[in-house]
């Protein structure tokens, strides 16, 4: 294989990765949200397990790529480097349309515009 094609055959398998990390992250971004909104769901049968979950959960962020549990001080997940939520689990605000991850203060979700009834 000449060096030209081996080149674009390179360029089109990146672009391909690309393009489909950019087309899952959404998804995976909503699989986060609604396994946290589920371990909440689950904690609330417990009073004390709600209080010990809602603080743990303010200091955690979840890879939306690769699902490890990170520090909510961290931009960037140490497993595989991929760009973590702005928000840590237990912050902000749940759509219960979409479960996009909203601002506590958002009157409007950003995932899918729906009205945010806190």
């Amino acid at each position: 294989m000449s060096i030209l094609k081996w080149v674009i055959k390179d360029a089109i398998e990146e672009g391909v990765s690309y393009g489909a990390r950019k087309a899952l992250q959404p998804k995976a971004d909503a699989y986060a949200n609604k396994a946290a909104q589920n371990a909440f769901a689950e904690a609330t049968k417990n009073d004390a397990a709600v209080q010990a979950a809602l603080e743990a959960a303010k200091n955690l962020k979840i890879c939306s790529s690769c699902g490890t549990g990170c520090d909510a001080s961290m931009n960037f997940c140490t497993n595989c480097g991929a760009k973590l939520p702005d928000l840590a689990v237990g912050a902000g605000f749940y759509c219960p349309n979409c479960g996009k991850q909203n601002a506590d203060e958002a009157k409007f979700c950003i995932g899918c515009g729906s009205p945010l009834n806190h």
